[in-house]
């Protein structure tokens, strides 16, 4: 038997760019790894990390009390999370790159509130000093969690163990996640969410979105400083020789001092160009605490504020030096007060912000703090968040299905109870039933207490689902048989005759930890029951928008949101 030397070459994934356009699978290194050893090796990292934490922290605290607190601060943000963009589009990365984030410089900024005002040490910190910052509060963070690993060596019931891997989850997100969606469109929908209530902020000294104003504000404006001093060190490179340059940056940044100092000290030692630069860099670093301390008179006079009512609100969102002194530090991880004031409050109209994105990372929270012992107020707020949200939603589909039919608010019995669906949209022969819950996620359920999560859990991810699914049980009773039709669903504001699919959504206000996306974590802590239906897929409102401008075609998002339904 002779066998054909023309073999059909086996499909592979076509190259673009130079990588290969399609899947590419890996085997998990730790796959080979039996599951007890795995466990074991697991144990003894947690006991090697829960052993060295307490030495570590004390390091880092140590370290951060020797230090000038505002310019360790401003130097940790401005070089450890803000990137670059060249005019072609091409993003620089912070620093560190994802190795630093966020979370790190609050952490910093809650330790040096710490610090008792006569304690605060006057000494710049020097390069090698911000060094052993940026190495040492990310391997911090990662004992920190990491020292829980000892658990895993507990008897515990399945269920245990899925509620302490939701609890593990929660802690995570929470202590190392922050964005929630872009920065515009968490501007959009804060902004429209609070203009219409900012009465109710303006009793404790400012309106709300005059608040995402300032915050905003003070985020352009230290961009704008950091991109002007790039812009500056640029022209001082473009110098061809050591005495150009001090010239150019004496020239550009007018110092008491004479440059000819420099110069001969520059000589003398002969430093080299890139020398040079490190020198002019780290002196110019100088004044970056400057560059995030402000006033409220100049914020005021530039917004077109009321000073007074300004500096009010601010100083609910501020914390002073020392007031954190009695704070037991390793709370911090999990309940940094930082989260809710993030700015230091100076004194004399002044204040210092190293994280102005901080603002808008926690702005639910906050805004639900500013309200705190007002029933009243925080009752109309949070009907003005669920009105809110639903009309979103209604504009955003109405948008995403041009042309399609949509109401709201349809009412329906069943065994003698009234339930109210959200939201009902009819593209084509597709009709979505959308439920939208506005609930917010309380700090208890974030940091991982199982009763408050459990509790949002039902209320956020189950409910809407058994209210959608309850829904479309009868609306697809009324398809099989339509002459029952009206009398199962009667006065139905949707035409059934052109409907032969029924999707389901719902969609929050909040990110809960991501749970929206892996409800798989809840149904092993036994917080998700064996359904009777397939649970409804639920969505960020930030999310959908991203999701409905990255799907062209109607056909695209429909797909999608089948799809979601299945997996």
């Amino acid at each position: 038997m002779r066998v054909s030397k023309q073999r059909k070459k086996a499909r592979r994934p076509r190259k673009v760019g130079g990588r290969r356009d399609g899947p590419i699978l890996m085997r998990h290194p730790l796959a080979h790894i039996p599951r007890e050893e795995l466990l074991k090796g697991l144990v003894e990292a947690g006991e090697s990390h829960k052993a060295s934490f307490p030495e570590q922290f004390q390091k880092i605290r140590a370290l951060i009390q020797g230090l000038e607190p505002l310019q360790t601060l401003a130097t940790l943000s401005c070089y450890g999370l803000m990137g670059g963009i060249s005019e072609t589009g091409k993003v620089s990365r912070s620093f560190m790159g994802d190795r630093f984030n966020q979370s790190h410089v609050e952490l910093t900024q809650a330790l040096v509130l710490q610090i008792l005002p006569t304690d605060v040490a006057t000494t710049p910190p020097e390069p090698q000093q911000i060094q052993n910052l940026f190495d040492g509060l990310p391997k911090l963070a990662e004992s920190f969690s990491r020292r829980r690993w000892v658990e895993l060596n507990k008897e515990r019931s399945s269920i245990e163990k899925g509620v302490s891997l939701l609890q593990e989850h929660l802690r995570l997100h929470t202590q190392i996640v922050r964005n929630w969606g872009f920065f515009d469109r968490v501007v959009k929908i804060t902004t429209e969410l609070c203009t219409p209530v900012d009465h109710l902020f303006s009793r404790r000294g400012v309106a709300a979105s005059a608040l995402i104003r300032v915050f905003e504000y003070l985020l352009r404006h230290l961009e704008d400083r950091i991109n002007r001093k790039g812009e500056r060190f640029r022209a001082i490179a473009r110098e061809e020789f050591p005495d150009g340059m001090i010239r150019k940056y004496y020239e550009l940044h007018p110092q008491r001092e004479s440059p000819d100092e420099l110069i001969r000290f520059v000589r003398e030692y002969k430093l080299g160009a890139d020398e040079l630069k490190a020198l002019l860099i780290s002196h110019s670093d100088l004044t970056l605490a400057d560059d995030l301390s402000f006033s409220v008179s100049k914020v005021a006079n530039e917004l077109r504020m009321d000073e007074q009512r300004l500096e009010t609100a601010l100083e609910r969102l501020s914390i002073g030096v020392g007031d954190l002194a009695s704070v037991e530090p390793s709370h911090f991880f999990l309940d940094n007060p930082v989260w809710i004031q993030p700015l230091i409050r100076l004194g004399s109209g002044r204040f210092f912000c190293a994280l102005p994105q901080a603002f808008f990372s926690f702005i639910f929270p906050i805004l639900d703090n500013l309200l705190a012992g007002d029933e009243a107020a925080r009752a109309e707020y949070q009907r003005r968040r669920s009105n809110y949200l639903e009309a979103q939603v209604t504009t955003l589909l109405g948008k995403a299905f041009p042309g399609c039919d949509i109401s709201r608010g349809y009412k329906w019995n069943e065994d003698g109870t009234i339930y109210e669906n959200d939201l009902l949209v009819r593209v084509d022969s597709h009709l979505i039933i959308v439920e939208a819950k506005s609930g917010s996620i309380s700090w208890p359920a974030l940091r991982g207490a199982p009763d408050r999560a459990r509790k949002h859990v039902e209320e956020l991810l189950l409910a809407p689902s058994s209210q959608s699914f309850r829904l479309a049980r009868r609306i697809e009773k009324a398809l099989a048989s339509p002459e029952k039709a009206a009398q199962l669903l009667p006065d139905l504001p949707v035409d059934l005759a052109k409907v032969r699919t029924v999707l389901r959504l719902s969609v929050t206000l909040e990110d809960f930890a991501v749970l929206q996306s892996n409800l798989r974590l809840a149904r092993q802590a036994g917080w998700v029951p064996e359904p009777d239906h397939t649970l409804a897929p639920c969505i960020l409102l930030a999310d959908l928008e991203v999701i409905f401008d990255v799907l062209e075609f109607t056909a695209l998002k429909l797909h999608y949101l089948k799809r979601r339904l299945e997996l």
